[in-house]
């Protein structure tokens, strides 16, 4: 808006100027007209900075309003920006409800999975080391994991969201727990991305929320101040994670929800 005031302001300008000069060369020719153009002139004077003045009161009023405590906006990804259908995505494979409820028992609650996300050993040791683990399922674990990005969906409110979101002056950051074959494998899905104004992303620091080091990562690398940045997840332990830091947190359940919360901490 700063750019376009300026440019309002300069045209008002070469206005004003070329009604003044265009009053003197009547005036200098005796040109018959001169007189009006001389009114003309003196009613620009005042009209010109009146139109510039109702301008910016109208657009005071009606510009995006961005919260006066909240800079910041951390979101996580999964259940957040983007649906993580893995059950759905099971059902297409086939796989029968007796393998898909075993499989979401295992594979979804083992604390093997978050070394996926970690990214400090192959991901295919991982997925030998879960078949080994649950043999009975280790086709479908083989399967399922080597397709994983396939139960990505990026959540239709997502890109209007995060653009509405910009569009008031806030800055959007990421901090998600994921894995570099899900991340290599869903550009499209997380598209998003670009509304960003910084990422970590737990495959490239080596580390997963709720560690303190990956918070640290976060505020380190972008320089945030956490008591004016609003941390969006939908796992209170992450969220546990990151209070000791400062940051003002709040649990996702489902978008309405979430932003009744953002509005009562003055983020609309």
């Amino acid at each position: 808006m700063k750019k376009t005031k300026q440019i309002l302001a300069l045209v008002g300008a070469i206005l004003l100027v070329a009604m003044y000069v265009s009053t003197l060369v009547f005036a200098l020719t005796n040109n018959a007209n001169a007189q009006a153009w001389f009114r003309g002139s003196i009613a620009c004077t005042i009209f010109v900075p009146v139109l510039l003045f109702a301008i910016n009161l109208v657009y005071q009023h009606t510009k995006p309003k961005k919260s006066q405590s909240i800079d910041n906006i951390v979101f996580d990804v999964g259940n957040v920006l983007v649906d993580f259908d893995w059950k759905g995505y099971m059902e297409t494979l086939g796989f029968s409800d007796a393998v898909i409820t075993d499989l979401s028992n295992t594979l979804m609650s083992d604390p093997l999975w978050n070394e996926f996300d970690r990214n400090t050993r192959p991901y295919d040791d991982i997925v030998e080391e879960f078949c080994q683990k649950y043999p009975e399922h280790a086709e479908e674990m083989r399967i399922f994991t080597h397709s994983v990005e396939k139960t990505i969906h990026c959540l239709p409110f997502t890109h209007t969201w995060l653009q509405d979101l910009k569009r008031k002056g806030y800055k959007l950051y990421i901090l998600s727990n994921w894995s570099q074959q899900t991340y290599e494998r869903s550009p499209e899905e997380l598209s998003f991305e670009h509304y960003m104004d910084g990422a970590i992303w737990s495959f490239k620091v080596k580390t997963i929320k709720p560690e303190k080091g990956i918070y640290q990562k976060l505020i380190d690398t972008y320089h945030l101040d956490p008591s004016r940045t609003v941390y969006l997840d939908d796992r209170q332990e992450n969220l546990d994670g990151a209070k000791p830091f400062g940051f003002q947190t709040l649990l996702v359940t489902d978008h309405k929800t979430t932003l009744a919360k953002l509005a009562a901490v003055d983020v609309k």
